[in-house]
């Protein structure tokens, strides 16, 4: 398989394929939408690294956390997204090696068999199975941040909690009346938050672009099965007409045939026969 680290757009296979399919008056919005999508997945891949970097940051900066288990449980939350962002972007770049071979191998079946290779363009990517699979990994991604947030929130009540019954303790000391509820969960709950949603956004819109990406492939796939089937139909309409004015050509035949029979028969039933009959000669002798 053909690395492809940079740019697909920028790939010479690419670039090829999009000339002959431009040289040959053939659409190429499907090959241009799927190289689209995976421009964006790759955009939004980059996003979530960027979230998992501040994850890190702000779990060794955050002084409220650092003697809390929830550290624990964000470490090791961070970790586990930093993986599967690692392991869709594996799949991404295996996506754009595919994609670099279908246009490649599609180039070659163009110059052995023709353009009419170009119909059938959707059978050379074999990158739906990938797709589904970033949209798998992405999936289970969400679920792990949205299990962080309930944690964290969690946290943030459990310390609100707290900070209450320390100030009830100094309220009551000083002959104050205890205050009854805690303050809803603020800033610090949001801080903590914030990359986890950030995460989210990321990881749901490479999900939405790959299952665009499979949609798409389908779309091609229907498009190509249409063409060979107005093709087919195409083919069958003219042996169906050819066999139809070759009957009609018969019958005619026929008709002309019996036509010219009757004719036959009518001329020859008009000739006077000069010929003497029996009766005829004897009555001459």
């Amino acid at each position: 398989m053909v690395a492809a680290t940079n740019p697909l757009a920028e790939n010479t296979y690419v670039q090829e394929l999009f000339s002959v399919l431009k040289e040959n008056d053939k659409d190429p919005a499907g090959l241009t939408a799927l190289l689209g999508y995976v421009k964006q997945m790759e955009d939004f891949v980059k996003s979530a690294e960027g979230q998992i970097v501040d994850m890190k940051s702000q779990i060794g900066e955050m002084k409220e956390i650092q003697k809390h288990p929830i550290k624990a449980v964000m470490k090791n939350t961070c970790e586990s997204l930093e993986k599967q962002v690692a392991g869709i972007k594996a799949q991404l770049n295996k996506i754009k090696a595919s994609i670099v071979d279908a246009c490649k191998n599609v180039l070659t079946a163009v110059r052995d068999k023709g353009i009419t290779v170009l119909d059938k363009l959707a059978g050379f990517f074999h990158i739906k199975q990938a797709c589904e699979k970033i949209q798998k990994d992405c999936n289970q991604a969400m679920v792990q941040c949205d299990k962080s947030v309930a944690k964290i929130e969690q946290f943030s009540k459990e310390y609100h909690e707290t900070g209450l019954h320390l100030k009830n303790m100094f309220r009551v000391a000083i002959g104050k009346e205890a205050i009854e509820k805690p303050k809803e969960n603020g800033a610090l709950a949001k801080s903590m938050c914030a990359p986890y949603k950030a995460e989210k956004k990321c990881l749901n819109s490479i999900c939405n672009t790959a299952s665009k990406a499979v949609a798409k492939l389908e779309e091609l796939g229907k498009n190509a099965a249409d063409i060979r089937q107005e093709r087919e139909d195409r083919q069958t309409g003219k042996n169906v007409g050819a066999q139809k004015h070759l009957a009609e050509y018969e019958v005619k035949a026929k008709q002309l045939n019996a036509a010219s029979a009757e004719i036959t028969a009518e001329k020859s039933a008009k000739i006077i026969d000069f010929k003497p009959k029996v009766a005829d000669e004897a009555v001459l002798a």
